[in-house]
């Protein structure tokens, strides 16, 4: 079973979910320990620097989290140690113990004169996390061209995800994924708002 990566360190702040804070959270949550397997990469990667301003102003996220109908934060981590801030909203009625869809977001901060070299690995690492993981991958379009991008679309444990892993400011990393764990809750409008993220066309492409 997928574990939790546990809690932040450092000095770093968790929140628990909203309607019960003292309920451990859940074990089998693949998304966490594939970022925590890559925040550790990037640790390795050298450059941390300190948060920036996504971490006192979510205002673009919100926005996001409620187009694609998650509007509830339902756990966040904020780790002070390894600059990484993960954001988990959900539907108002579910939480993040029961829920059938959900909007993850992730961003570490790296050296700004690295960021599109750091983004690039964090894609590169996250493709082969997934793989020794046994996701099934339907789509991993990494660009090869302009800044670093990546758009994703893989099941895991169930879980059907549709992402995207690129640098909305110079020194900050963002991975941004919509999971359902039902056929048909993830929408066209979901895929198109998290293609836009990124710039990926509409249309189908073929699996890198």
């Amino acid at each position: 079973m997928l574990c939790h990566p546990g809690p932040p360190r450092g000095g770093g702040t968790l929140v628990a979910d909203s309607r019960d804070p003292r309920r451990p959270l859940p074990r089998a949550h693949p998304r966490r320990l594939f970022v925590g397997l890559l925040g550790a990469a990037l640790v390795c990667f050298g450059g941390l620097a300190p948060h920036a301003s996504f971490a006192k102003d979510p205002g673009p996220i919100e926005r996001l989290a409620r187009d694609l109908g998650t509007p509830k934060l339902g756990w966040s981590k904020i780790d002070d140690a390894t600059s990484h801030v993960m954001l988990e909203f959900v539907r108002r009625n579910e939480t993040v113990h029961n829920w059938n869809k959900l909007f993850t977001v992730n961003m570490m901060r790296v050296s700004a004169a690295r960021t599109d070299e750091a983004t690039r690995d964090t894609a590169l690492r996250y493709r082969s996390i997934l793989r020794d993981h046994g996701a099934d991958v339907r789509i991993y379009d990494m660009r090869h061209s302009g800044p670093a991008v990546c758009y994703f679309e893989f099941t895991q444990s169930g879980e059907i995800n549709v992402g995207a892993i690129y640098s909305p400011e110079p020194g900050t990393i963002a991975i941004e994924q919509v999971a359902a764990r039902r056929p048909g809750t993830i929408t066209k409008h979901d895929v198109h708002r998290i293609r836009q993220l990124v710039n990926y066309p509409d249309e189908i492409a073929t699996q890198s």
